[in-house]
């Protein structure tokens, strides 16, 4: 049995709205369903990943997180050495 959120009532299980208070339950149960079905599609996808017919994209974000890491250095390590070199020839 559930209650209402508004005024904590029992409802019916068919009840659409609350007999005290008037609140309309038809947001809970799209909730309600909406809800079962992110569930089913979760157990989907970790069947689909379990299976190996599905990658994690957490490793492939992984690897691309070092590229950039390793690129910025790059870049900073250049712009350094062509500093270094620019004020060297002014002095």
């Amino acid at each position: 049995m559930s209650y209402c959120p508004n005024c904590g009532a029992e409802r019916g299980y068919y009840a659409k709205i609350c007999e005290f208070c008037g609140y309309s339950f038809d947001v809970i149960d799209d909730l309600e369903d909406k809800d079962i079905k992110i569930n089913q599609l979760e157990h989907k996808l970790h069947q689909l990943e379990n299976s190996g017919n599905i990658k994690s994209t957490t490793a492939d974000n992984s690897q691309f997180k070092y590229f950039w890491i390793i690129a910025g250095l790059m870049i900073i390590g250049f712009f350094s050495f062509i500093f270094f070199f620019v004020y060297m020839a002014s002095n």
